[in-house]
């Protein structure tokens, strides 16, 4: 239990029900503001992740279709030159 008092006198007076209500709000108060800052601060982190990761598929999906497409462009070409050489 919480105590006030002077430790040179060693006298220490044990804290009332309400005063040890006051200090276990207080330090309740202060864990779930710690938690909440916490949470906040993951939360925070996987949406970036979250983001950065979906950017970067974004961007590997852009480079497999502008491959596709470059290989189907290539195909044409090579059947167009092949049908003017017959």
């Amino acid at each position: 239990m919480p105590v006030i008092g002077q430790k040179r006198n060693k006298f220490f007076r044990t804290l009332t029900a309400r005063e040890n209500a006051e200090v276990f709000r207080e330090r309740r108060k202060a864990a779930r503001e710690r938690f909440e800052n916490l949470s906040a601060a993951a939360d925070s982190a996987f949406g970036a992740a979250l983001s950065n990761q979906i950017a970067g598929r974004a961007e590997i999906i852009a480079r497999i279709a502008a491959k596709r497409a470059l290989d189907e462009l290539q195909k044409k070409i090579s059947q167009t030159k092949v049908d003017l050489k017959a």
